[in-house]
This record gives structure tokens, sequence and C-alpha cells, in this order.
């Protein structure tokens, strides 16, 4: 294997639990949404949002007024529900949250074998970034309140579906381009087959996270890692 300059992971069941996003980050959402629509009603960001699910989702218009409050509030639940990854249903999930990291009552959760890997490469000089569905102030949010302290300090880059969808092989191609390292000298952790083959199509080194109550992928074609310790550069 070529000596990667790169490294560019997934979050939710590649450094995170995909536990932590169902139990609390789901939940939290859907309980305080009534509150932060009133909190931030007057709120450009918000309201920029509203608009751009509303109307993709919906033939009304926010700022309708036969447009009632339980039919926002009825289709962002759904949202939630489906872990909908439409970019500015994201960006709005993800201020909700930033309220529960802000006040204490949410704090992010990695595996304990992150912190000491991520800080590994950043130390060796291997440029490590994050490409999640969820917004980048999310992704930060994460990283900056884990039981480990904040490891955004070893941490060059974020993308979210701003850059394009993870299941194409364009966005790992722009990527590659924002870093500025080659593709065959990044390598990309995922627990989703779909990104691997996206990301092998545009030339990336692959590993398929799998990690407690997962399961291998049928074809076994992927490098599995179960832990960030067998990641040695």
């Amino acid at each position: 294997m070529m000596q990667p300059k790169a490294v560019l992971l997934d979050i939710e069941g590649t450094t995170t639990p995909k536990d932590f996003v169902y139990r609390k980050l789901f939940p939290f959402a859907k309980e305080h949404l009534n509150e932060f629509l009133d909190a931030h009603s007057e709120d450009v960001e918000v309201q920029k949002c509203l608009s751009k699910i509303i109307g993709n989702y919906s033939q009304v218009s926010p700022h309708d007024k036969n447009t009632g409050r339980k039919e926002i509030t009825d289709l962002i639940v759904s949202l939630i529900d489906s872990d909908s990854k439409f970019t500015a249903f994201k960006e709005l999930e993800a201020m909700i949250w930033n309220s529960g990291y802000a006040s204490g009552e949410l704090k992010g959760e990695v595996y304990p074998d992150v912190p000491p890997a991520i800080k590994r490469w950043h130390d060796s000089g291997i440029v490590v970034s994050i490409y999640s569905s969820g917004s980048v102030p999310a992704q930060k949010a994460i990283f900056s309140t884990t039981q480990y302290g904040d490891l955004t300090r070893y941490i060059f880059s974020y993308f979210d579906t701003n850059v394009g969808p993870k299941n194409e092989p364009d966005s790992y191609e722009r990527i590659s381009g924002l870093i500025g390292v080659d593709p065959s000298r990044i390598v990309f952790v995922s627990d989703s087959v779909i990104e691997l083959q996206a990301a092998d199509a545009s030339g990336f080194m692959t590993y398929l996270s799998v990690r407690p109550g997962m399961e291998n992928p049928p074809n076994g074609k992927y490098r599995v890692i179960r832990n960030f310790s067998e990641l040695r550069f």
C-alpha cells in the first residue's frame, strides 16, 4: 500500500456509535423543535432553511399565513424519523443540536480508539478530515465536546453534502482537490459499502469500518477494520 498523506473519516458507525445518533441526537431534535422555532422565529438562517425544506417537500411556504406550525413541525419530525440527508434540513437539525451542546445537555461521543489514532496521524503529518451527511457545524460539535476532550485540534477539514452526496464519486474528487492531496494517497474509512464504492471509483484507498453489532458485507470486497489501531501508516 502506498503511504497515505490524508485520512478521510465518516462519523456514524466509524468514529461514533450509531446508537448515539438514534438514542440522543434525534430525540433531542424532536423534543426541542418547537422551543427552538419559538426562540428563532426571526432568525434569517433558520427561515432560509425552513423555506428550502418546505419548498422541497411541500407546495406551501413558511411565510404563508395559511401554513400552520403543526404542518411545519410534522414535516420536520418526519425528516428526522427518516434520517433525511437533505442539506437544508441537516443544517437546521444542527442548529437545534448546537443549543444542546451549548447548554451541556449534549456531548459528543467517539469510540475510545479514535482519539489516539487521529492524534498519531496528525502528529506524523497525515491530514485528517471528516466527511459526513451531518452539517459541518454538527460535525465540529461532536468532536469538540467528546468524553476525551476537544479533538478538533487534530482535524484539518470537514465536509458535508454541500460538497456533494456521499454515494457519488465526484464528491470525493472535489474533496481531494480541496484537501490538496491526490486521491491515491487518501484513505477513506466508512461503514457504508455504497460510500466506499464511490470513493474507490475516485481512486481512494478504502477500509470498511465494522464496529460492534455490525456485520461484514456479503462480498467481502473491502478491507475490514474493527479498531483504528489497525490503521498503522
